[in-house]
């Protein structure tokens, strides 16, 4: 068996025979070279057979009788076995072409399968590129083409931008897992509420972009206004019920030639105006918007080019002590010098430092030039003095803010207790959990807290109890219509009365006139600073201030 299977393979090779078992990368026959190598085969088979079969007969057969009789059988035996040879020849090409034909057909039926796969998997990709895979929504690059599309054909269009107040709060409070299955809810109650008449997509995390073509201004707005009232009924999460409200930016192609980018941004501008109005509403896009923004951006850059370029600087306010009637300490406040081109507040600058970041390395320039600002006041005979530094929610969020803090000190070459820094009351309601043990770090490490603008919208009295606190501050709204105003005035006194009994050092802010002054010393208020005693001056102003404090010196306190 092994030698017919191997005499087939050696016929396959001399008849140019490739089977489709043995090499399925090349499925041809050559008819030509088929039939000259068989009609070679059949010529070589004769021309042995005639030669070596009369030179047999010559041999065997001497009976001229017998020779015809033994050459007629021959040359029947001849075509028997040559016909034989033929059929098994031709049979066996034929049967290779029709495997050849069979792996043909099995190949175009694969190739059809794998083009159908190839097909699927194109649409599963096409599907992945445009939708998003937690929602099912269209997403930001199917947005992007569809707003192309919509805009260069001139359709009118109106675009909102949603965020989800406060969504962070469900991924830190519940899960991740909690956040995905409301945003997979919020997506489909947007779908609903917005129906057939335009297109909800995810943009990206807690934000949706809604477009709705052909609506006019009044028709946007009620639509706006549907999407706000649809988020009334709260979302159910396993068995708890999720209350969540949108911050909505609306804006309107018009006449005007928007691109996609353009509407995008404007209703992203839109919807932050929304959130600076508490949440839960839309905002129509104005240009005012843009300007604000575009001064944010002028004003960020300046105040990287001031830090870069060493053009801040800090003015100090006296806190002065109402028993010994002398400047107890400085609070440290930043001040733009005359040639700063930044148009705005400081509170604004501040504002922007912190969104951008920049907050932590100007926090950081404030301490130390405020702390090296002491160490020469204790240096010059004043060793009691205090220093008073406020500090950004955003400083306090640093995991490393109290070994900073410490680390300045030691290059100052101050102790930690003349350092007293100061955190606002809005600060502290809204952040307890992130900062609470950064100041129990800090009061370990010496330094000094205290609570500011006291009293200023917010009731914290029971984080006094628990925070170690050492001084509280009067926000200035108590104190400007002392005594005019009954109610500040015995609110003044109340809070001054609620830090006495609870270890805490009183410091009254904003202090103009001397009748105000005497009804804090009347309710025996610890300290006091405001425009009466001085405002924030320069460090040199500070200093003679504070040369000048002496009692026998200085016997009327007036305004500077």
């Amino acid at each position: 068996m092994d030698f017919l299977k191997n005499d087939k393979r050696w016929l396959r090779k001399l008849l140019n025979l490739n089977s489709p078992r043995e090499d399925r990368e090349d499925f041809s026959i050559t008819p030509a070279k088929t039939a000259r190598n068989i009609t070679l085969l059949y010529a070589a088979l004769g021309f042995l057979w005639i030669f070596f079969s009369d030179w047999l007969v010559d041999v065997l057969i001497t009976n001229p009788e017998y020779l015809t009789f033994v050459n007629m059988i021959k040359g029947w035996v001849y075509v028997f076995i040559t016909s034989l040879l033929l059929f098994s020849l031709i049979s066996l090409a034929l049967g290779e072409a029709r495997q050849h034909e069979h792996c043909r057909q099995e190949s175009y039926e694969e190739l059809k399968k794998i083009h159908g796969q190839l097909a699927l998997s194109e649409q599963k990709l096409r599907h992945l590129a445009y939708f998003d895979v937690l929602t099912d929504l269209p997403n930001r690059l199917s947005l992007q083409q569809d707003l192309q599309n919509a805009l260069g054909q001139g359709e009118l269009l109106a675009l909102f931008f949603i965020d989800l107040d406060n969504f962070k709060d469900v991924n830190d409070f519940r899960s991740h897992e909690a956040g995905d299955h409301l945003l997979q809810m919020v997506g489909k109650r947007l779908v609903g509420t917005v129906g057939d008449r335009g297109t909800v997509y995810r943009f990206g995390g807690d934000e949706f972009i809604v477009t709705a073509p052909c609506l006019g201004e009044p028709s946007a707005q009620q639509l706006a206004r549907e999407l706000v009232i649809s988020f009334r009924e709260p979302f159910q999460y396993t068995n708890a019920l999720i209350h969540l409200t949108p911050s909505i930016g609306l804006v309107h192609s018009g006449s005007e030639r928007y691109s996609s980018a353009d509407l995008i941004r404007f209703a992203d501008l839109a919807m932050h105006d929304s959130k600076k109005r508490g949440g839960n509403c839309f905002t129509i896009y104005h240009r005012q918007l843009s300007e604000g923004a575009i001064d944010r951006v002028l004003m960020e850059q300046q105040l990287r080019s001031a830090l870069e370029q060493n053009r801040l600087t800090l003015f100090y306010q006296p806190e002065v002590d109402l028993a010994s009637q002398r400047i107890s300490g400085f609070e440290a406040l930043l001040r733009w010098e005359p040639r700063e081109s930044i148009n705005g507040t400081v509170e604004q600058v501040i504002r922007v430092a912190e969104a951008t970041g920049l907050i932590i390395p100007m926090g950081e320039w404030i301490l130390r030039k405020a702390c090296t600002f002491l160490k020469q006041v204790h240096d010059l005979g004043h060793p009691h003095t205090c220093i008073s530094v406020n500090v950004s929610v955003v400083q306090f969020s640093r995991f490393n803010f109290p070994h900073r803090v410490q680390e300045i000190l030691r290059e100052v070459g101050l102790a930690p207790s003349f350092l007293r820094l100061e955190i606002t009351e809005s600060v502290l309601m809204e952040s307890y959990d992130l900062i609470d043990q950064q100041i129990q770090t800090l009061r370990r490490l010496g330094v000094k807290m205290a609570l500011d603008d006291f009293g200023k919208g917010y009731s914290s009295l029971s984080y006094l109890k628990v925070l170690p606190l050492d001084t509280l501050k009067i926000d200035k709204s108590f104190i400007d219509q002392i005594p005019n105003s009954s109610k500040d005035a015995f609110l003044a006194s109340q809070i001054i009365a609620i830090g006495k009994n609870l270890g805490l050092q009183v410091v009254a802010e904003g202090v103009e006139s001397a009748a105000q002054l005497d009804y804090l010393r009347e309710h025996h208020c610890d300290r006091f600073q405001g425009y009466f005693y001085s405002p924030p001056v320069p460090a040199h102003t500070a200093l003679a201030l504070l040369e000048d404090s002496n009692p026998n010196q200085r016997t009327n306190w007036k305004m500077i």
